[in-house]
């Protein structure tokens, strides 16, 4: 394991001591384009929460809600006739 993390230290060491200044231009409309991915990813990331947002909800719901310790009881003999008792 030592081996490897000294392998990864030395290679990350001497990449950055032997790094050379790239001369390039970096225009405009690349940036417009890395804009368009983000937003992207975001925009599909809302939409896929927007469908599974039930899905979500209830997983917390179950995961974190409050346990209902009360229970009610409806009669179902008063609500046939349509009269109150």
């Amino acid at each position: 394991m030592k081996k490897i993390l000294w392998a990864i230290v030395a290679t990350l060491g001497i990449t950055l001591v032997m790094a050379v200044n790239a001369m390039a231009y970096l225009d405009p409309s690349a940036m417009t384009f890395i804009i368009q991915v983000f937003a992207g990813i975001a925009i599909t990331c809302g939409a896929a929460f927007a469908i599974y947002r039930r899905r979500i909800m209830l997983f917390f719901k179950k995961r974190f809600g409050k346990k209902n310790t009360k229970q009610t009881f409806i009669d179902d003999d008063d609500e046939e006739d349509g009269t109150e008792a």
